[in-house]
């Protein structure tokens, strides 16, 4: 298991596309974290500044995903009739002290909650992370974010743990976690591959112009 090229990207579903942040993204991510709906469960403050999402996207962009110890940011990008538009991101980050591990979360604006669009995300990306890249991926939710909580309920995630006073809110009081995990016989299983072959989830495939797909890229 190695970090993915940027071959791998974008990724493909049928309603998105997820690819690599540019710095035209900066001023759509900066609103859509200055929602307080969107950060009520998040580490940052609002209102989020242009300045602050362009030196995020600077700094997610320097590495491959999947490189241990760095995180990746990939933009979320929701088709409508001819018009692209970025949505939301896709955070992952391969732990640099177990690296047969991967953290992924994700955050949507507001307006595109509730139409499967996280679910859609999130298992395009567990599809190239985990077999490829990672054995296991895992997930930390605040135990007040019922969306979130049924969201990974609903890919398949195994809840692992309940995490007491885990995460420091921008307030600076502490909030429960709930700890989720995946890994590549879990995955497997679901895709009913009992000989445990990692599956990539079949709303994701890879645009043919940057890479191509046989199993995993």
């Amino acid at each position: 298991m190695s970090p993915a090229t940027p071959s791998c990207l974008p990724l493909r579903t049928a309603r998105l596309t997820i690819d690599q942040l540019t710095a035209l993204d900066a001023p759509t991510l900066a609103a859509y974290r200055s929602d307080p709906a969107v950060a009520r469960f998040q580490s940052w403050r609002t209102p989020y500044p242009v300045a602050d999402a362009e030196t995020l996207i600077a700094a997610v962009a320097l590495l491959p995903l999947g490189t241990p110890g760095h995180a990746s940011q990939l933009a979320v990008r929701y088709h409508r009739g001819d018009e692209v538009v970025h949505i939301g991101d896709v955070y992952t980050q391969v732990l640099a002290e177990t690296p047969h591990a991967a953290e992924i979360g994700i955050t949507l604006a507001t307006e595109h909650h509730g139409r499967g669009l996280a679910s859609e995300a999130v298992s395009a990306v567990v599809g190239v992370l985990v077999g490829p890249i990672v054995h296991k991926a895992i997930a930390f939710v605040d135990a007040r974010n019922d969306a979130s909580l049924a969201l990974f309920d609903r890919l398949g995630f195994r809840r692992e743990g309940h995490l007491a006073d885990s995460s420091r809110c921008p307030d600076g009081t502490f909030a429960d976690e709930i700890l989720f995990g995946l890994t590549v016989p879990q995955l497997a299983a679901q895709a009913g591959q009992p000989d445990g072959r990692p599956a990539v989830h079949p709303s994701a495939q890879l645009d043919d112009r940057r890479g191509r797909q046989g199993g995993h890229p």
